[in-house]
């Protein structure tokens, strides 16, 4: 296998940043650095300057909500002009369901596991984000890795059937 360069990798928000941080810090993935840019939301002109050479990116989604799917794709186009080659990990639906396939549980069983006392997304998150040994419950729970965004991609974003990835796909 060819050694990997250092990725940088674009989440959507904290809880992603989280699970990667800990990618990268306990299993010593190749990651160069972490950025919390929503490529549905923002433009990623934004964040170019931080991207000078041609990087690895890996581009981790939420398909929940897509009203902004124009500028998602003008997004990816802008990075691959910019000779950046780019890997999608798509999360089918959100980060909590795409955690929840690898589990092999439901949100709900992935939320109590968490958060015992007040059972929500929003606590799920806030209780992810601030634990120190998330990777320990998520193995407690079954985390399959090989599951982690390898459901394929979504039709409106089927021209960019080139760049799906996933985790076995990258980090293996």
């Amino acid at each position: 296998m060819a050694v990997k360069k250092f990725a940088i990798i674009l989440v959507e928000g904290d809880t992603e940043k989280a699970l990667f941080q800990d990618f990268k810090t306990l299993l010593g993935y190749p990651i160069k650095k972490i950025v919390i840019a929503n490529l549905w939301n923002v433009n990623i002109n934004k964040y170019m300057p931080a991207l000078t050479e041609n990087s690895e990116i890996i581009v981790v989604f939420d398909t929940d909500r897509i009203e902004n799917l124009d500028r998602f794709k003008n997004n990816l186009n802008l990075l691959k002009a910019k000779k950046h080659t780019i890997h999608l990990f798509q999360q089918t639906s959100n980060f909590e369901d795409e955690l929840a396939n690898a589990c092999g549980v439901s949100n709900r069983k992935l939320y109590s596991c968490f958060c015992p006392k007040i059972i929500s997304a929003d606590n799920f998150k806030n209780e992810f984000i601030a634990l120190r040994n998330r990777m320990m419950k998520l193995d407690g729970l079954g985390l399959n890795k090989t599951l982690l965004w390898s459901r394929g991609i979504i039709p409106q974003l089927r021209d960019y059937n080139f760049h799906v990835s996933s985790h076995d796909d990258y980090f293996l």
